[in-house]
């Protein structure tokens, strides 16, 4: 086959090998030997079809052994992975099973880990990169014009900025985050898609940001990130009657498939598991995107053709079962995916699940707590030993909780009390509860427990950073995930936003504008900035302190070493905005003249309203005003 060939079959491209001019019929034999013939469009399709499902099948195949792991770390995390020790599965009743011990120690830790590290919203800011002023694409006209109407380039980067964050508020992203970050501790890897919903907003479109479930994503299986892809896929369970509303007649031949043979080849037809009745509609969309080498030719300047790339951003080409719903040119800046690892392993696309290290754990804590569970009550109650026939009823002691039990040749009644459970399990059981707390770096300290054991302030404050530095560079992975989020946001925001789109900034977000230009008139390149250590777990009430801690302290001139202003930017305070607002307005006012003291005139009684002081003796010292420091800590 040659290299050309090769090329088409990597890449079909539609009606590419056939000019239109001399298109002839294609022929195909059947396994009857029959010929059909079939014209390009046909050929074309069976093409594409081929090349896509092959290559899901190679992803799919790839993530299996991911797949299966990532459903047994859900399952630990939400506590139903339910094994059964010391007594047999089959005998236990409905009743019994809710009721058999499960430590939730996975859940505990990865909810704390979790909530730690999103817990300080992320500062993000817009810098302009270019062209700035004096380049030569800054003699535009409307560039200039647009830029002017923002307040120059530094007012462009503030507005840019509270369009930003408006989109941020109004779409929940601080949730979002929240379930990514868990999925990626939970599951290994998250996965979030930006694209632009042109329905949203009254058909004024805007940005969407949707966590894929890192499930229903398969990436190339040679790559390590989503950069090193060649092609993806993203799949989505849909209803058979919305997907034809969407594509019309296209999705006509569309049939439900309500055992996903797409993404389970192997499950038995017609399988009543696994919620078969609620599935009858159901079929599995798949989107694909792929880069295309493919190249055609353009009239050049010098009406010369020039050879320029097709798809320079790839393609999505979507199908469903047989048929191919859509096949475009991919309108994104390359895959419209970004992944976040909270523990990235060299060479994998998947990163570590902290399930994988605290599942061992709370599996062993609860087999012993089960064994100490089941010999308490095999030993646990006292036991009244009895003969028939002796002279002291057992039935009418009342004040013992003890269970009865008739023998023989004894005379009277035998009280045995009950036995106390083994010491050495719960000193085992402490240490794998202690051994989870070295493994995750979750402390009681972490969690707002009071540490027994530990009353020091510098012991306690070791615990905590040591917590930090377990999350620390996660922290630092998902800074980077941000940053690459953010420029899809902001490419998207710059594409689509028109002139009159109004966004709100401020406390609360009170105050509202609007964009007196079309972004797209902006030919500038923006760079995203996450705010240093802007994520990382820190103590607010220990920055408050040292904030208010350097108000009070002077420097060599006298004056303290920050200002008030630094201390109301590290106080999270409700209204700091406004405070600081007319901090800023107050410094711009300038100060106005005092009138020279008047001496106090007296009265018609010939007295004053303020006593007269001798002019010989100095005036008494005013008593000392406690500082804001002071007031505030109580020291």
């Amino acid at each position: 086959m040659s290299a050309f060939k090769c090329l088409i079959f990597l890449y079909p491209v539609k009606n590419a090998a056939i000019p239109r001019s001399g298109r002839r019929k294609l022929r195909r034999k059947t396994m009857s030997g029959e010929e059909i013939k079939l014209d390009p469009d046909t050929e074309y399709h069976e093409q594409m079809l081929k090349f896509l499902k092959d290559r899901f099948e190679m992803a799919h195949r790839k993530c299996e052994e991911a797949h299966r792991e990532i459903r047994y770390n859900r399952e630990m995390y939400l506590n139903k992975s339910l094994k059964i020790y010391w007594q047999n599965p089959d005998s236990v009743t409905e009743d019994e099973k809710k009721r058999v011990f499960r430590s939730a120690l996975v859940a505990s830790k990865i909810d704390t880990m979790t909530a730690i590290q999103t817990d300080n919203r992320p500062k993000i800011f817009i810098n302009p990169e270019s062209p700035g002023p004096g380049a030569p694409e800054w003699e535009s006209t409307t560039l200039q014009r647009a830029v002017e109407k923002l307040g120059g380039v530094q007012g462009l980067a503030e507005t840019l900025t509270k369009v930003f964050d408006n989109w941020w508020e109004e779409n929940g992203i601080d949730e979002e985050l929240y379930s990514l970050v868990k999925e990626a501790r939970v599951c290994g890897a998250a996965v979030a898609k930006i694209w632009w919903n042109r329905k949203l907003k009254n058909f004024r479109g805007d940005v969407v940001f949707e966590r894929v479930p890192i499930e229903d994503f398969y990436p190339d299986p040679d790559a390590k990130s989503i950069a090193d892809c060649r092609f993806c896929f993203h799949t989505k369970v849909v209803d058979v009657e919305e997907l034809r509303a969407r594509y019309g007649v296209a999705a006509e031949k569309i049939q439900p498939d309500p055992d996903f043979s797409v993404l389970y080849p192997d499950r038995d037809k017609g399988d009543e598991d696994d919620g078969l009745k609620f599935r009858v509609k159901k079929t599995v969309l798949v989107e694909g995107y792929f880069k295309d080498n493919s190249m055609h030719r353009v009239d050049g300047e010098n009406t010369n053709p020039v050879e320029m790339p097709k798809y320079p951003n790839g393609r999505i080409v979507t199908f469903c079962g047989n048929v191919i719903l859509r096949d475009e040119p991919n309108p994104y800046p390359g895959f419209p995916f970004v992944k976040f690892t909270a523990n990235p392993v060299p060479g994998g696309f998947m990163g570590k699940s902290d399930v994988r290290d605290l599942a061992p754990i709370q599996e062993n804590a609860d087999m012993i707590m089960q064994q100490i569970m089941a010999n308490m009550r095999l030993v646990g109650n006292a036991k009244l030993l009895y003969e028939e026939g002796a002279l002291t009823d057992p039935d009418n002691i009342s004040n013992i909780v003890a269970e009865k039990i008739q023998v023989t040749h004894m005379d009277g009644v035998q009280f045995v009390p009950p036995q106390a459970a083994a010491a050495d399990g719960y000193s085992v059981y402490d240490r794998m509860l202690r051994l989870a707390d070295d493994i995750s770096g979750i402390h009681d300290v972490s969690e707002g427990k009071e540490s027994s054991g530990i009353r020091s302030g510098r012991a306690i404050i070791s615990l905590q950073e040591g917590t930090n530095r377990r999350i620390r560079p996660s922290a630092r992975f998902f800074e980077s995930f941000l940053k690459a989020a953010g420029e899809k946001i902001l490419w998207l925001i710059l594409r689509h936003y028109k002139k009159g789109r109004v966004y709100r900034y401020g406390e609360c977000r009170r105050q509202a504008a609007y964009l007196p230009v079309n972004l797209s008139d902006l030919d500038i390149t923006f760079d995203i900035a996450i705010g240093p250590n802007s994520t990382l777990p820190a103590d607010r009430t220990a920055k408050a302190n040292l904030a208010l801690a350097l108000l009070g302290t002077p420097a060599e001139d006298g004056l303290p070493v920050v200002d008030r202003q630094y201390v109301m930017e590290h106080l999270d305070l409700p209204g700091r905005e406004e405070v600081l607002q007319r901090m800023a307005a107050l410094r711009q006012t300038p100060p106005t003249a005092s009138a020279p003291d008047a001496m106090p005139q007296p009265d018609a009684d010939g007295l004053t309203d303020q006593p007269m002081q001798s002019a010989q003796a100095p005036a008494a010292p005013a008593p000392p005003v406690a500082s804001l420091a002071q007031r505030l800590t109580g020291i």
